[in-house]
């Protein structure tokens, strides 16, 4: 029996230390996938899906397969002091959550009203915007392989209208990537400038 415990552990590890790894978009949205988890399992409190503001992504050098490879940190709403509260998320390199660490800062001020979904349902549709369009779309790949944050806001399109505004940056460019979406969380638009 322990023989075939060590050998199982051993292939695990194994597979594990030859898998590809995540990109750095995909990394934040599994991210807010494990913060819409932990909020529901009751683990973290539930403001980080109702005043959510944005997230980044890191690379983290890991040498062993066990070691974490990202780290993906959701943020609140600022507190009036300017802090947020936040929740690292470590994951390894096919983006399984390993663990997690609240970190906390000041309660949030002025929080959007978002009628239809919540501020970190339309986050994750704006990821799912770049992982699903960047293999196509040229201008998209520098967010898609590179992406370092997501800052989401209210914000206005081009004809005017009060909707859910992406603001994404990313380590391989200069240039920012806007994705507009409706608040019931269809896409509208996006511009890079």
């Amino acid at each position: 029996m322990k023989r075939i415990f060590i050998v199982g552990l051993t292939l695990s590890l194994l597979s594990t230390a030859r898998a590809e790894a995540i990109p750095l978009s995909k990394a934040a949205e599994l991210g807010i996938h494990r913060i819409e988890r932990l909020v529901t399992l009751n683990k973290i409190d539930g403001n980080f899906v109702n005043h959510f503001s944005g997230i980044s992504a890191e690379s983290l050098t890991h040498n062993a397969p066990t070691d974490p490879a990202f780290k993906a940190s959701g943020l609140q709403v600022p507190g009036a002091d300017g802090k947020s509260h936040e929740v690292d998320i470590f994951m390894d390199v096919t983006g399984k959550a390993l663990s997690y660490t609240v970190i906390n800062g000041s309660d949030s001020v002025s929080v959007p009203t978002w009628p239809d979904k919540d501020p970190v349902s339309l986050g994750e549709d704006s990821m799912h915007y770049i992982l699903d369009n960047a293999p196509t779309t040229p201008a998209l790949q520098p967010f898609y392989a590179s992406f370092t944050s997501l800052a989401l806001t209210q914000g206005t399109d081009a004809n005017g209208r009060t909707m859910s505004r992406a603001t994404i940056r990313s380590s391989a460019t200069n240039l920012i990537l806007e994705i507009f979406l409706n608040f019931d969380g269809t896409f509208s638009s996006y511009n890079i400038h």
